[in-house]
């Protein structure tokens, strides 16, 4: 299935000593479930790791906190690799943090890098 356009809120750190850090957050959540976008209010983009025997390939879930405990996690789609080719960042969010040298997984510059490339040719 393929994932709709998904705007990605602020990315969380693997920093462990930051406050909001994908290590200070993951035990709130169930086991499998590892937080990787706040998206404001509480709400999460997540690594679903539940029903993926080999620990390789994680779906994409939305969490959203307002919604009863056993199904606040929502199926947004199939790989991170999906998810970043859907994913819109503000293009002034990521030249920041690349002019900053800001954390911004490898994955997520190297496909704003080929966006802006077909933008200009």
């Amino acid at each position: 299935m393929k994932c709709g356009v998904v705007f990605i809120g602020l990315l969380l750190t693997v920093d462990p000593r930051e406050n909001e850090s994908v290590f200070s957050l993951i035990s709130n959540f169930p086991k499998g479930i590892i937080p990787i976008s706040d998206e404001g209010g509480g709400n999460f983009i997540c690594l679903d790791y539940r029903h993926d025997n080999t620990n390789r390939s994680p779906k994409i879930t939305y969490y959203d906190h307002e919604v009863d405990l056993e199904r606040n996690f929502f199926y947004l789609c199939d790989s991170f690799q999906e998810l970043l080719n859907a994913s819109f960042i503000p293009d002034d969010v990521i030249e920041d943090r690349v002019e900053n040298n800001l954390y911004l997984p490898d994955e997520i510059i190297e496909v704003w890098k080929k966006k802006n490339t077909a933008n200009k040719a």
